[in-house]
């Protein structure tokens, strides 16, 4: 009995080590299990919305207004300046039929003229003459000072025409045998010429002393007795 259960237990150890010996080649066949690693998770990040900013507003440039275009100023024309020939003065006096009447020495009370505009120094005495001549265009004339009355000497005249650049500068008295303060100018020597003249009292570098006085000459009626200017008087006198 115990020989036979030592025999069973023989026999059941073999199996046994059998089986192990053929489980243990089939269970190194088998690969292990991979190991998980974990996958990331991404986290969401939070929504960007661009915001605009505020774009700025076009500003409107301002339109310069229209102006007048100005108008072309003409440019003057420079013309040369007229060289003045002083021409002496000739005391040609009349032919003996014919002899002019000259102001006495104390002059004649005559209507009072309007006050000079500017303070000159000498003004016209009474108003202007004229006479007919048919021999000679002249100019006469006396300078007064009225407080006392008397002829003054030594006075400067300036005489010229228009339009032609003529003028003479005259110094009292020309004719001394007709006072101290008596001019003469030869205008025409050979007869009756027409023509728009002025005169003036002026200092010794050409400055006026006085205002200008204008006159005329002509040609026609130059008979005596008639109504033609050949022959004008101008006086001027002292303002105090």
């Amino acid at each position: 009995m115990n020989r036979k259960n030592g025999t069973v237990l023989a026999v059941m150890l073999t199996a046994m080590m059998t089986t192990v010996s053929c489980t243990c080649p089939l269970l190194s066949l088998i690969a292990p299990s991979p190991t998980v690693t974990p996958t990331p998770t991404k986290t969401p990040r939070p929504s960007f919305t661009p915001t605009l900013a505020d774009a700025p507003t076009p500003t409107e440039t301002p339109t310069p207004d229209a102006t007048d275009t100005p108008a072309e100023t003409p440019t003057p024309v420079i013309t040369d300046t007229p060289t003045y020939t002083p021409v002496p003065p000739t005391a040609t006096r009349r032919p003996p039929t014919h002899t002019p009447t000259r102001p006495p020495a104390t002059p004649t009370p005559r209507p009072p003229t309007a006050t000079p505009t500017i303070a000159y120094q000498y003004s016209l005495y009474g108003s202007i003459e004229y006479l007919p001549d048919c021999a000679i265009t002249s100019l006469t004339g006396t300078i007064w000072d009225l407080e006392p009355p008397n002829q003054l000497a030594s006075v400067r005249l300036k005489v010229c025409i228009e339009g032609e650049y003529w003028c003479a500068t005259l110094i009292t008295p020309t004719d001394p045998s007709q006072g101290e303060g008596f001019y003469d100018a030869l205008l025409g020597s050979e007869g009756p010429r027409a023509g728009m003249w002025w005169v003036a009292v002026v200092d010794t570098n050409g400055n006026p002393l006085s205002e200008r006085v204008y006159f005329e000459t002509d040609t026609h009626d130059c008979e005596p007795g008639g109504s033609g200017r050949q022959w004008v008087i101008i006086d001027f006198q002292t303002n105090r």
